[in-house]
């Protein structure tokens, strides 16, 4: 769980590394304009992690609720499995008292 976690955010960090542009800023492009297109870049990146982190936190619920409903299935089929073996040793019992009795 904890692999499937990290490896979802190196993916959402990888993609807004890519939204933001995969070269860094030249030295030569000092001017106001760089400045200002860096800073839009960094926002744009960081509204695109925001994007990514509410997206795997959705699904990190929704894994949590799936699988709440797995383990209810399981305890509920094991409960009903046993029931069932309970019934079939009770039937047994049943048989094997009136096989003692008629002889």
């Amino acid at each position: 769980k904890l692999l499937i976690f990290v490896s979802m955010l190196v993916v959402s960090f990888a993609l807004v590394a890519g939204c933001a542009g995969n070269t860094p800023p030249k030295a030569s492009d000092g001017g106001p304009t760089s400045s200002a297109r860096t800073l839009e870049e960094i926002r744009q990146g960081e509204e695109a992690l925001d994007e990514k982190r509410r997206e795997l936190a959705e699904a990190v619920k929704n894994r949590k609720v799936i699988e709440k409903m797995r383990e209810k299935q399981e305890r509920e089929y094991y409960s009903d499995l046993n029931t069932r073996e309970q019934k079939h040793a009770d039937e047994l019992s049943v048989l094997k008292h009136g096989r003692r009795r008629g002889r």
